[in-house]
């Protein structure tokens, strides 16, 4: 989507805070996708938590797998759940 916002013929992506219906004072953050063949959709960051990931989770997360003897060959997503399947 160039520079045209209202370009609905390209997909496009835009990460920033949005306002939900049932609770339109509160901002949450989150990456709104759009694509032409499947319309929008709203992944909210960090859904478990009420707030965005830190530099601290990544650490945590490769601290943990640094010191796990017995895990091998994994992927450890650190994104609040926004990876689950919907």
């Amino acid at each position: 989507m160039a520079d045209d916002p209202l370009n609905l013929d390209e997909a496009g992506e835009w990460a920033g805070l949005w306002w939900l219906p049932e609770d339109p004072d509160e901002q949450v953050p989150g990456v709104l996708r759009y694509d032409p063949e499947s319309g929008l959709s709203l992944s909210l960051i960090g859904a478990f938590e009420d707030r965005v990931g830190r530099p601290d989770d990544v650490a945590h997360a490769v601290e943990y797998l640094v010191n796990a003897d017995y895990v091998t060959g994994t992927v450890l997503p650190v994104d609040g759940g926004l990876t689950l399947p919907q």
